[in-house]
């Protein structure tokens, strides 16, 4: 659909862009993403940058920014924020605060890759008194309360976020549905109910026999009880 609002036509379709890139997870984007470059001669970016322009263009290419990887996107926003003459201390503030309890360790590890420099190194060189000392501790409680991400790819997640969707639905009674896996999974839940099926016919075999003998021994009297009757 995107290649077809784009570069399969003459003008843009925006409103397919926003749609795709806004209706989905971030795995899932990304994996769309992934798809587009093996559709159309361009990588998405380079599409984004010559199918839209100003602002919209920004904001498209924000989301494939950090649609692709998080961390690296905030650490180039914050590498911005502290660049050249003056600091941008609304952006610098928000984004520590938002992140620190999220994923701000690994921003900080992106930022060390892309830049050679340490976020830390870079917070005392452009703030200062309270200010620095603040922002230091966020990012030190962080360093030690977020655990790295495990290496798991943008296809993988995607991958999960369907099977997840497709789980079925657990019963308010909190027995739990299994999930078939494979034929031998299906083998082994089939087996079960068999058996389960026959202990519930044999149980009510047995309760149908007694309730049955019980009758029978209360509808018929015995030779004592017969001549008493005479009597």
């Amino acid at each position: 659909r995107l290649y077809r609002a784009g570069e399969d036509r003459l003008g843009t379709q925006t409103d397919v862009f926003v749609e795709v890139m806004t209706r989905h997870s971030l795995p899932q984007t990304a994996v769309i993403f992934e798809q587009y470059n093996k559709l159309c001669d361009y990588d998405i970016e380079k599409s984004v940058s010559r199918e839209t322009s100003y602002d919209f263009k920004r904001a498209l290419m924000a989301i494939v920014h950090f649609a692709r990887d998080p961390a690296q996107y905030y650490a180039k926003r914050l590498h911005a924020t502290m660049a050249g003459a003056g600091t941008q201390d609304r952006n610098l503030i928000r984004i520590i605060v938002e992140r620190c309890e999220k994923d701000l360790r690994a921003i900080n590890d992106a930022f060390f890759k892309l830049f050679k420099q340490t976020l830390e190194t870079t917070i005392k060189s452009d703030t200062s008194g309270w200010y620095r000392k603040l922002l230091l501790l966020l990012l030190d409680h962080a360093r030690h309360t977020n655990p790295p991400p495990p290496p798991v790819t943008m296809a993988a997640a995607a991958a999960a976020t369907v099977l997840a969707a497709d789980a079925p639905p657990q019963p308010p009674s909190g027995k739990v549905v299994p999930v078939l896996t494979g034929e031998a999974d299906k083998s082994k839940v089939e087996a079960k109910d068999k058996k389960d099926r026959e202990l519930r016919e044999a149980k009510e075999r047995k309760d149908r026999d007694a309730k049955d003998g019980k009758g029978a021994g209360l509808g018929s009297k015995g030779p004592a009880q017969k001549h008493a009757g005479i009597t």
